[in-house]
C-alpha cells in the first residue's frame, strides 16, 4: 500500500562505515546535487531539512562515514560527534562495484525512440512489452543460501532514475525476471515524486548470486498492477509499513490507532510513541494469536530513544498484563541501566508462571535506528529463542523459566508499541516495518532481511530507452 507524499528528509538505508557498498554512499560537492537538500562541504555529504534535529538539517540516507541519518551539528558532522563504526555482518554479498554518478546522465532523453509521426518504433527482440518505454536492470548482490519468494526493498531515488519514472503515481511499474520472463508482483511503500523517491516492495521467486529482475516503466495507458498479498505470501501473518495508512499488506490486520503519532521512519513514514499514552491495535488478531506454535518470528526497525514507560516499552505485545499472563511480549528494557537498552522476550505457561529471555545490555543503543529479529517455536519445556541484532545473532540468557504448555492465546487483542490492556509500558520512540511471521525464518533470511532494509541487495543498472528493431 502507497503511503503520502510529503518527505522531510531522504533518509532511507544508512549504511554502516566501511561496511557500505559503493551504490550505499553518494558524496556531493555543490547543493544542486542534492535535490533541495544542503550539501555539508566540510564532510561532502547531503543533508535535509528535519527539524526533530536541532540545527534543522538531518544527512540523507547515502551519507557516508557513519553520518547517514545522523542530525548535522554546528560542525557539519552528526551531533553526537561520533562516526557509527562499522559493523561486522555474516553474510557472503558479492561485491561487484555500482556506477557513483547518476544513471540518469546517460539518458539523453525522457522519451523513448519514435518515428517522425510521434508513434513508438518497434522495440527489438528481448523486450518484455514493446507498449513499455524504460527499463532497468537490478543485479542481486546476495550469495548465501538460496530464499524463495523473498520480498526485496527497491530504492529509487533521482539519482538512479530518470523523471518518467515518478509519472502518474508510478502505475506503469513492472518488474520481470531476466531469465524466464516471469511478471512478479510488486509493492509501491512509499512515494514522493516531486522530490523523486520511491520505495517499492518485490518478490523475488529465488534469491540466488546473480538473479537479475527488470523494472519496465513508461507507458502512461498501464493500470496499477500492485499486489501487495503476493509479495507478502511467504510465511508471513502480517507486514505493516506503518505509514498514514497503517495498511496491513497481507490484507488481513488493519490497525487502529489509539493516539501515536506520523514520524519519519526507516523506509518513508512510521509510527512515533511517547512513553506515556497511544499504542496501535490490529481490529482482530485471527491468524497471529498463536503465532509461535508452530514456530514463529517478529521483526522489526526500531529507534528507541528510552525505555519507554516502566523502564520496559513494548515493540508488542499480546498479554493481559505486564506480568506477562496469557501470552507474549517482545520488548526493551534497561533494566537500572544509564546508556543501553536490551532485548527481551516474554512468554506465558499454563499454570506455572512466564518464561523470559534478554539480550546482552549493549545490543541496543538508544537514539539509533536498530533493526531487531527472534524466532521462536514455543514447546512445553522452554528453548532460548534466536535473536539477530542488525542481521548478527544475538545470545540471550533465561531470565525467568517455566514449564507446561505456553499460553498463546490472549483475550485482548495483541498492541503495537504498547500494553494496550492495562495502557502501559508505551514505546519510547518510533517503530517502522513490523512483520509478523508464522514460520521460523532461517539466519539467512533475517540477514537478507536486514541487508535489504539498508538496500544493499541490489546493483542498480542505468536505464534504458527501448530500443528500435533492427
Amino acid at each position: 500500500m502507497m503511503r503520502s507524499a510529503l518527505v522531510i528528509g531522504s533518509l532511507i538505508g544508512w549504511g554502516l562505515g566501511t561496511a557500505c557498498s559503493p551504490a550505499s554512499i553518494f558524496a556531493c560537492n555543490d547543493d544542486a546535487q542534492c535535490n533541495d537538500g544542503v550539501c555539508q562541504l566540510d564532510v561532502g555529504y547531503c543533508s535535509f531539512p528535519d527539524p526533530a534535529c536541532d540545527s534543522g538539517q538531518r544527512y540523507g540516507d547515502y551519507a557516508g562515514d557513519g553520518l547517514a541519518r545522523e542530525c548535522v551539528g554546528d560542525d557539519g558532522e552528526s551531533e553526537q560527534g561520533t562516526t557509527t563504526a562499522a559493523t561486522t555482518v555474516t553474510t557472503t554479498l558479492t561485491t561487484t562495484s555500482s556506477p557513483t554518478t547518476s544513471p540518469a546522465d546517460s539518458a539523453t532523453t525522457d522519451e523513448p525512440p519514435s518515428d517522425s509521426s510521434g508513434e513508438p518504433l518497434p522495440c527489438s527482440p528481448g523486450w518484455w512489452d514493446c507498449s513499455w518505454g524504460w527499463r532497468m536492470a537490478l543485479d542481486v548482490r546476495w550469495s548465501g543460501d538460496v530464499l524463495r519468494d523473498f520480498p526485496v526493498r527497491v530504492s529509487l531515488l533521482s539519482a538512479r532514475a530518470i523523471p518518467s519514472l515518478f509519472d502518474e503515481g508510478a502505475a506503469d511499474l513492472r518488474f520481470v525476471m531476466d531469465k524466464t520472463g516471469e511478471l512478479v508482483p510488486h509493492e509501491l511503500d512509499f512515494l514522493a515524486g516531486e522530490r523523486g523517491e520511491l520505495e517499492v516492495w518485490v518478490r523475488i521467486p529465488e534469491l540466488t548470486p546473480g538473479a537479475r529482475v527488470w523494472m519496465y516503466w513508461g507507458n502512461p495507458g498501464a493500470e496499477d498492477s500492485q499486489d501487495p498479498a503476493a509479495v507478502w505470501s511467504a510465511g508471513y501473518a502480517a507486514v505493516w509499513h506503518m505509514g498514514s495508512e497503517l495498511a496491513d499488506s497481507t490484507g488481513l490486520h488493519h490497525l487502529e490507532d489509539l493516539g501515536t503519532s506520523q514520524a519519519w521512519g526507516w523506509i518513508g513514514w512510521a509510527r512515533q510513541f511517547d512513553a506515556a499514552s497511544g499504542w496501535l491495535q490490529p481490529a482482530t488478531e485471527e491468524g497471529f494469536v498463536d503465532l509461535f506454535s508452530g514456530g514463529g518470528t517478529v521483526s522489526a526497525w526500531i529507534r528507541p530513544d528510552g525505555w519507554g514507560e516502566g523502564g520496559a516499552g513494548r515493540i508488542i505485545d499480546n498479554t493481559v498484563d505486564p506480568d506477562t499472563s496469557q501470552g507474549w511480549a517482545l520488548m526493551v528494557s534497561n533494566e537500572g541501566m544509564s546508556n543501553w537498552a536490551p532485548v527481551r522476550f516474554s512468554m506465558d505457561y499454563q499454570g506455572d508462571g512466564y518464561a523470559s529471555w534478554q539480550s546482552d545490555p549493549d545490543a541496543v543503543e538508544l537514539g539509533r535506528w536498530t533493526h531487531v529479529a527472534l524466532t521462536h517455536w514455543a514447546q512445553s519445556a522452554p528453548e532460548n529463542p534466536e535473536v539477530y541484532i542488525d542481521g548478527r545473532w544475538e545470545p540471550v540468557e533465561p531470565q525467568s523459566s517455566a514449564n507446561g504448555e505456553p499460553e498463546l492465546t490472549s483475550p485482548f487483542p495483541a498492541s503495537i508499541g504498547g500494553l494496550g490492556a492495562d495502557q502501559l509500558r508505551i514505546f519510547d520512540g518510533v517503530i517502522d516495518e513490523l512483520r509478523l511471521s508464522t514460520v521460523p525464518r532461517s539466519a539467512d533470511w533475517l540477514i537478507a532481511e536486514y541487508e535489504s532494509g539498508l538496500d544493499r541487495m541490489l546493483d542498480y543498472g542505468d536505464p534504458e530507452a527501448r530500443p528500435p528493431s533492427p
